[in-house]
């Protein structure tokens, strides 16, 4: 049998104002947290790799802050949706074991009415998450790549691997001491091994294509040719031209998921609205679609975050918060999938996936209802606490037929 307070009905006003705004404050900095430690995790899980395409540049520190400046809006794609979640999980979490949370429904409040506050955020986010998806994080792919170009291209120093013989294919290897001192773009003491021929210079002026291949002109070298019988025969020259492909920036493959992900949300409608049909104007459907549903999943998260945070009665819990994140973690690889398989009826399937998610969601939420607080948590632990309880009860079987305290060895040769 529940209880409501007795609260006036003038007052009734001010106290949902007031549980408004607590519940708005306590979500709003766990959405802040959130965010801004998912955006610190993935940004240093990327320093190793950045650093690997940068080491060889002139200011390889400046250039790693660009790029992880760069990546920021990619990250955001995956902090939103967790801060969202998270968010409304911890606090459900907290509220509860604090007893709050009983009070607000003891005021007769319905959980509806409560989550007002935590779903006009999630508004936010899914406005925030529309925005990033279909504007920012495009540009953002755009100057990540035209950065990438430059350093492909030589504009921040040569990309070639100086000081140690580096082998481009299986004919080609290639060796230079170091950058010239009073020449832009030249190295000296080059040596060129290309099949049967050895090229060496003691000066040579690199320039660099927007995709990675490589111009050398070589000066005031010489050509050492080795012939099938053994014989070498040299020639001089000043100036000898050879191009190149270092693999030690490999640009991203031009392939059509590459360039939608490259336009904004304007773009992909014009392409989307073609008259004539094709792979490219369905592809585009497929992202306009799967970006939409990706922003409106975050509606769902605080309803699935009050349902998988709030702890059983009378114990702390937790498991269920990480099933949420793995939940969400589902939800990107079945968009993507869904994007990349489905481009022959892509609205219907980005609403069919969308419709799914719901229904899972009202899923858990029914559950939780109908079995009392924390029923996720609860079905966790006694998956978790099955494997325990089988060899609890083997060990009891053991001791009552043979009337002795079974110890590992005795229990390992068993045959129960």
């Amino acid at each position: 049998m529940g209880y409501r307070l007795a609260v006036p009905e003038g007052g009734k006003v001010i106290l949902l104002r007031t549980v408004d705004r607590y519940l708005m404050r306590r979500v709003a900095l766990g959405y802040a947290a959130v965010i801004v430690t998912v955006v610190a995790i993935l940004s240093l899980e990327n320093v190793a790799r950045l650093s690997g395409d940068i080491q060889h540049t002139d200011a390889p520190l400046r250039l790693l802050a660009r790029l992880t400046l760069l990546l920021v809006p990619e990250h955001l794609g995956v902090a939103i949706p967790v801060a969202a979640y998270l968010a409304m999980a911890v606090a459900a979490r907290q509220l509860t074991l604090r007893g709050e949370w009983q009070i607000f429904a003891a005021t007769g409040m319905r959980p509806a009415r409560i989550m007002a506050a935590p779903m006009a955020l999630a508004l936010l986010a899914a406005a925030a998450q529309l925005t990033l998806l279909l504007e920012l994080r495009p540009i953002g792919a755009r100057s990540l790549d035209a950065l990438y170009a430059e350093i492909s291209g030589g504009l921040h120093g040569t990309p070639l691997i100086l000081g140690e013989t580096v082998r481009l294919d299986p004919v080609t290897s290639f060796f230079a001491e170091a950058r010239s001192p009073t020449m832009p773009g030249a190295i000296t003491n080059v040596l060129v091994d290309r099949g049967p021929d050895v090229f060496a210079a003691p000066l040579a002026v690199a320039r660099f294509g927007l995709h990675g291949e490589v111009t050398l002109d070589l000066r005031d070298g010489t050509i050492v040719h080795r012939a099938p019988d053994g014989a070498h025969h040299s020639v001089r020259f000043a100036h000898y031209v050879i191009q190149m492909r270092p693999r030690n920036i490999e640009m991203i493959a031009g392939n059509l998921r590459h360039r939608l992900d490259r336009l904004e949300g304007a773009s992909l409608v014009r392409l989307a609205r073609r008259d004539a049909g094709g792979e490219e104007k369905q592809a585009a459907l497929a992202a306009l679609a799967g970006r939409i549903d990706s922003g409106l999943f975050c509606l769902v998260l605080p309803w699935l975050g009050l349902a998988l945070g709030t702890p059983p009665r009378r114990r702390n819990g937790g498991a269920g918060m990480f099933l949420g994140i793995a939940l969400i973690a589902t939800h990107f690889k079945s968009a993507a999938f869904v994007e990349d398989n489905f481009n022959a009826a892509p609205l219907s399937a980005a609403a069919v996936h969308a419709a799914l998610w719901v229904a899972v969601t009202i899923a858990i939420v029914g559950y939780t209802r109908s079995r009392g607080d924390g029923a996720v948590d609860t079905v966790i632990g006694r998956l978790f606490s099955a494997p325990g309880a089988l060899v609890d009860a083997c060990r009891k079987a053991f001791r009552n037929r043979n009337g002795v305290r079974p110890t590992l060895a005795t229990l390992s040769d068993s045959p129960v």
